[in-house]
């Protein structure tokens, strides 16, 4: 472990929504078939193995009850930006996912958070993740690139502004996972460019990152990877992190894995 690594304030609370109601009900992204149905029964031994990870690697898990019309509810990454007592809610591309908007703000308003909208598609942490000073967004596939200068403002970050350029990892936090100020994993055929300097990079294989390796929940020193990553892992042990797997095939079928199905606030 490098001693003088700067890692960022633990997240302690998680918030995720039992996959209940988790099906394909449309095809809105390259992975999502809906003649390829997960099975519900796996799917939800899938999140409980995360849910319990989670909180053996120190996280508090909160729920968002789910709702029978939004399987995609799950994925709670997309809900929005939470940051410093605001929560810049999703304003989704896509109109089968509109709906979910309104059960996040009344859950974030509750909490006592800010509720800020934007006026262009903005999917929260799914396009927009913090590295150090940095705010690293995504755009070219659901978050209009409009609305970054909108998060800058909001949050008082440096935003670093990433055009996405593989269908098949339609937000960011598909192909880019931060795991300190100093670290972070990519899968650069996805991203036009990464400006160096910036932070080291882990970079993943194609193989590896179709199993959605980037799409990691870090808490603290511990990260949780999806299954079929075995370089990747390798990888951060040697950077000193406390790595665990867990299968995420079911809710790959929808285009989401272990960061996907999780929002630190």
């Amino acid at each position: 472990m490098h001693a003088d690594r700067v890692s960022p304030p633990f997240i302690t609370r998680v918030l995720m929504c039992h996959p209940t109601y988790y099906t394909l009900s449309y095809e809105i992204n390259h992975w999502m078939n809906i003649q390829n149905q997960p099975v519900l029964n796996k799917s939800i031994k899938q999140w409980y193995g995360l849910h319990h990870l989670i909180i053996r690697c120190g996280g508090y898990v909160v729920y968002l009850h789910p709702k029978a019309d939004l399987p995609d509810m799950v994925f709670t990454a997309n809900a929005g930006f939470p940051y410093q007592g605001k929560f810049i809610v999703s304003n989704f591309k896509h109109p089968q996912r509109k709906p979910e908007e309104k059960e996040f703000i009344e859950f974030f308003a509750e909490n006592g958070f800010d509720i800020i909208h934007l006026d262009v598609p903005f999917e929260g942490m799914g396009d927009a993740l913090v590295l150090g000073k940095y705010l690293v967004c995504g755009h070219g596939f659901r978050t209009h690139e409009d609305a970054h200068p909108v998060l800058a403002k909001i949050t008082g970050l440096e935003v670093i502004s990433l055009k996405l350029t593989d269908p098949r990892f339609y937000h960011l936090d598909t192909c880019f996972c931060p795991i300190n100020s100093e670290l972070a994993i990519i899968y650069q055929p996805a991203i036009e460019s990464f400006p160096k300097g910036i932070t080291r990079l882990i970079e993943l294989n194609e193989e590896e990152a179709v199993h959605f390796g980037c799409n990691s929940v870090v808490l603290g020193d511990n990260i949780i990877v999806p299954e079929g990553c075995p370089k990747l892992c390798g990888k951060l042990k040697a950077e000193g992190l406390n790595v665990y797997t867990t299968p995420m095939d079911q809710f790959i079928l929808a285009g989401g894995a272990c960061k996907c199905l999780t929002l630190p606030f």
